[in-house]
């Protein structure tokens, strides 16, 4: 999939329910949500992305970059849209700090999206965990991050117990690539293990391989994965407004696995779900 992808532009359309971008989605015909629309380089629609499974969703990718001619010229970083919670567990996992992105529709944050997508921080982004919390103005997750306005970029310590009360870096508002990276290196602590290879973590991957290694996952690698993932998808019905759903997903989880040690970390995004 990630190879078949590589050559399409992707653009994500934020339409929660037909609240949002209505002009275009009446201009492609969007009445159900998801949709995947097919357009050559112009923007002109080809048809429709029907297909569910993995290997057809691929396949149908790679015909309309054949068809196109598309060719992308090089990968570009990517900042993981996982939540505020599983980026945390994540970042404690790895030893890396947390880079928290709040972005929204707004000429300031399609400037950041692009300085985070520039090539010249592939080599800096795979030294952080990532997450990204859309920004809703006065929401509890933007007053518990004290975020105010949007873009904001907040560096976190995850081996604090609150690290929002001492961010490492506050980047807010649009930077130039240059910028940011400056910004970004300077919030890396003094004994960044991706720095230094003797000390741990100098085999970080990067943002994105050309030809991903084979890997064989073991059976708590496999369960963590899916615990996540689930998680993940009770975020996402969180935001969609229906927090009862939610938590049943949650609920779930914890039900399926209730002696996985990630059950714990789970329990906790339960109970700030539940308030």
């Amino acid at each position: 999939m990630i190879d078949a992808s590589r050559d399409i532009a992707c653009i994500f359309v934020d339409c929660n329910w037909g609240k949002k971008n209505r002009e275009i989605s009446t201009r492609f015909g969007v009445t159900g949500y998801p949709t995947v629309v097919l357009c050559d380089p112009q923007g002109n629609p080809l048809g429709r992305l029907e297909a569910r499974e993995p290997d057809e969703v691929a396949q149908a990718l790679a015909s309309l970059a054949q068809r196109t001619g598309a060719k992308a010229t090089a990968g570009t970083p990517i900042v993981v849209g996982s939540g505020y919670e599983v980026g945390r567990v994540a970042a404690k996992r790895t030893g890396r700090p947390l880079l928290l992105y709040f972005p929204d529709q707004s000429p300031a944050s399609i400037s950041i999206n692009d300085s985070l997508m520039d090539r010249s921080l592939v080599e800096l982004l795979p030294r952080f965990s990532t997450a990204k919390e859309d920004f809703v103005k006065g929401s509890a997750t933007c007053l518990k991050f004290n975020v105010s306005r949007a873009p904001t970029i907040l560096v976190l310590d995850c081996t604090l117990a609150n690290p929002e009360e001492k961010p490492l870096a506050r980047i807010e508002g649009s930077r130039t690539p240059r910028e940011l990276k400056r910004e970004l290196e300077a919030a890396l602590p003094a004994r960044d293990p991706a720095a230094n290879p003797a000390a741990g973590g100098g085999d970080l991957p990067p943002v994105r391989r050309e030809t991903p290694p084979e890997e064989k996952l073991s059976d708590d690698v496999i369960e963590r994965k899916f615990i996540w993932a689930r998680v993940a998808v009770a975020q996402d019905t969180l935001k969609r407004g229906n927090k009862e759903k939610a938590i049943e997903i949650l609920e779930d989880v914890l039900k399926s696995y209730p002696k996985h040690k990630d059950t714990e970390d789970v329990r906790k995004v339960l109970e700030d779900t539940r308030k």
